[in-house]
């Protein structure tokens, strides 16, 4: 809108999209860009070498022929969840509710049904991702985290991934498969 994203301001203002078609987003994300002359220079060294070596510059880990079947079976999931997951969400949703109504009304992200389903949804994609036919407690522990991170707080500083991945691998490892 303005070509910045003021801090001193709400989401909606930054983003001008009205709340019904806001409330329709699973998920919001806000990247800044800060200035960092040593970041700055190897985005700027990475897309220069993109132009001029071009199919040379791309070494993707899989090939889209390598990924193709994946999505296919990932798609036909319709992964469940187990007790443990269900409890954990709808825990997790009286939290977040609990944790909204105490904050300052006009500050505070309002969780509502939608937000539940958008956690329902996301929890299933997480176990697609995976591609696994029951949605963990582990899936829906990182999917409560991002509502929360994205939600909330978007001043909020780094947002860790890798350590979610690790836990949501070590459990997976560890074989607790809940059925």
């Amino acid at each position: 809108m303005r070509g910045r994203y003021d801090r001193t301001k709400s989401l909606r203002y930054n983003v001008n999209i009205s709340p019904p078609i806001m409330s329709r987003f699973d998920l919001f994300f806000v990247i800044f860009d800060e200035k960092n002359d040593e970041e700055d220079f190897q985005i700027a060294h990475h897309i220069v070498n993109m132009h001029r070596l071009k199919d040379a510059a791309l070494k993707p880990e899989f090939s889209m022929a390598q990924l193709q079947p994946y999505i296919k079976v990932c798609r036909t999931l319709k992964p469940q969840f187990t007790r443990d997951s269900a409890h954990i969400l709808k825990t997790e949703y009286k939290k977040m509710r609990q944790a909204a109504a105490n904050r300052d009304a006009a500050t505070s992200y309002r969780y509502t049904v939608r937000q539940l389903e958008s956690l329902i949804r996301l929890s299933e994609a997480m176990a697609r991702l995976h591609a696994d036919s029951v949605i963990r407690p582990a899936y829906v522990r990182e999917v409560c985290r991002l509502l929360k991170a994205s939600n909330i707080n978007i001043v909020k500083s780094d947002i860790e991934f890798a350590d979610n991945q690790e836990l949501i691998n070590q459990e997976l490892k560890e074989g607790r498969k809940l059925a």
